[in-house]
């Protein structure tokens, strides 16, 4: 292991993988590990941090790129894989087409239980993550259960169409609408069993990444757009951590 005041030389790939409100700390820490052809894949949700890493270390030195894997943070620190395997999308924000930077990292990142996957347009594929968080997050939050549950209650599925909906408009607002029909169906499901990782650390009284919605309601500020259902998640997620006074 190499701490930050350890690193004296560039690195081919910096991998970023920490909150967002960890980013600006980060960015200080890898500084000095990235060089004029280090690339950097952020794995983070929401948008913002494009910014602040193009801000910092230049167009060319950062992809884009969404995770998907399902796991669990335990009360002692340990993590739990809830489903086997891994799947990373890459791409270069608005820079389409091949890119052989891209693909070597491609390369490097593919290795046994991990599938990476180089996408034409990584700011839609980024989006549609985030939309399907916060949606996800928005209906068992608000609704104290699971996907399933929630889709299967009385009012469930009219929720599910109003919170896909309110969301969608803040994503095509921004150009990246996505498939709002395919995402209803998917949250629709009464079997599913899908908690949100928002969501189960509200219920297990952990820390929870809140600025993720935030930042999408800033957005839906900026656009004129209303986003109650969003701004009700947000409240109730932040209650839940934070304490009350009594009385």
């Amino acid at each position: 292991m190499v701490t930050a005041d350890e690193l004296r030389s560039p690195y081919d790939l910096v991998v970023v993988a920490v909150r967002g409100n960890a980013l600006p700390d980060a960015v200080k820490d890898v500084a000095a590990a990235v060089g004029p052809h280090t690339q950097i894949v952020p794995l983070l949700n929401g948008m913002a941090h494009l910014d602040t890493l193009v801000d910092a270390f230049g167009a060319g030195a950062v992809l884009g790129a969404t995770a998907r894997l399902a796991a669990t943070l335990l009360p002692h620190g340990v993590i739990v894989e809830q489903a086997v395997g891994a799947t990373l999308e890459l791409g270069r924000p608005g820079a389409p087409g091949e890119d052989p930077a891209v693909e070597a990292v491609r390369r490097e990142l593919s290795v046994d239980g991990i599938a990476v996957r180089v996408v034409e347009d990584i700011r839609s594929a980024m989006w549609a993550k985030w939309v399907f968080i916060a949606a996800s997050t928005v209906l068992t939050c608000l609704g104290g259960a699971r996907v399933g549950d929630v889709a299967a209650a009385p009012g469930g599925p009219g929720l599910v169409d109003a919170v896909v909906t309110e969301l969608s408009a803040v994503a095509g607002a921004d150009g990246h609408a996505g498939d709002p029909a395919a995402l209803v169906r998917g949250l629709s499901d009464p079997s599913s069993g899908f908690v949100p990782s928002m969501t189960r650390e509200l219920w297990a009284g952990r820390p929870v990444e809140v600025e993720v919605l935030d930042e999408l309601a800033a957005l839906a500020r900026r656009r004129g757009l209303a986003s109650p259902l969003l701004d009700a998640a947000r409240v109730r997620l932040r209650l839940g951590r934070e304490p009350r006074p009594a009385g």
